[in-house]
């Protein structure tokens, strides 16, 4: 009536007690204080001491907000230790003219790896971005060497852009192929249109006032290309950190098939 299981006295003497399972020949039987005791006193035998964290001493391991500091700071730093070794190296690399011409010629590339950005953290590649703005270039400059209207020229340059990219998500997505194979190939089909269609010649004959694109100034440091860049960066920066298509995209690049699970 007061929870004990069994006999203490018998549990003492070894001998099994009345409602005691029957022992099997050449079994020992072995005493324990909380046969006795009841189950609770057996629980406590059995259960199993949790173990303390090993404490590590202080000042082995630099802080992981250290790392991650570092890690993003590299680029700029490289890039700031690259600036001050070219200005050291020529006098010439400090000047207005040399530091316009090299924001024109970067910008250009940099707007294309803002797109390729936005494809890397869907964990995708593209490698005909290169013969792929070629292509639509050429294309653009022919119209307006036909005598059409800037903007029409600029809509033609886009749409030949969104036609090849068009291209190479549906041959990813519906033909499951992968995407270093499917833009390698893309590569080699535009770079020779390309030279088809140009014949290995450059355009020439293009409207005055298409060039303030690429040579134009804004408050009269300011080179448009740079210009073009700078709301370009911002236009991305929107997408991925404040509209649906970036959460999905982090969310592609992370884990694809918990992004399947969840239906995006």
């Amino acid at each position: 009536a007061d929870g004990v299981v069994g006999d203490p006295r018998a549990a003492a003497r070894g001998r099994p007690a009345a409602g005691d399972a029957p022992r099997l020949p050449g079994h020992r039987t072995r005493s324990y204080a909380g046969h006795a005791r009841g189950g609770a006193a057996l629980g406590a035998v059995t259960q199993a001491q949790p173990k303390e964290p090993r404490q590590e001493p202080a000042g082995v391991r630099p802080p992981a907000g250290l790392f991650a500091s570092l890690q993003r700071l590299l680029p700029f730093s490289t890039l700031l230790a690259l600036f001050v070794l070219l200005s050291l190296a020529s006098p010439h690399f400090l000047t207005r003219q040399n530091l316009s011409s090299v924001a024109r010629q970067t910008a250009v590339i940099n707007i294309m790896a803002l797109g390729m950005t936005m494809v890397m953290i869907a964990g995708g590649i593209d490698l005909s971005v290169g013969a792929m703005l070629a292509f639509c270039s050429l294309l653009g400059t022919m119209t307006l060497q036909a005598g059409w209207a800037q903007p029409l020229a600029v809509l033609v340059a886009a749409a030949c852009g969104l036609a090849w990219g068009a291209a190479n998500g549906l041959m990813t997505t519906k033909l499951r192929v992968t995407p270093f194979i499917v833009t390698l190939g893309t590569l080699g089909i535009i770079r020779g249109l390309t030279l088809l269609i140009s014949k290995g010649l450059p355009v020439v004959g293009l409207p005055a006032s298409f060039s303030w694109l690429g040579e134009g100034h804004l408050a009269v440091v300011l080179p448009v290309p740079l210009v073009v860049l700078a709301l370009a960066a911002l236009v991305v920066y929107f997408l991925l950190m404040h509209t649906r298509l970036g959460r999905y995209a982090y969310a592609i690049g992370s884990n694809p098939e918990a992004a399947y699970t969840a239906t995006v």
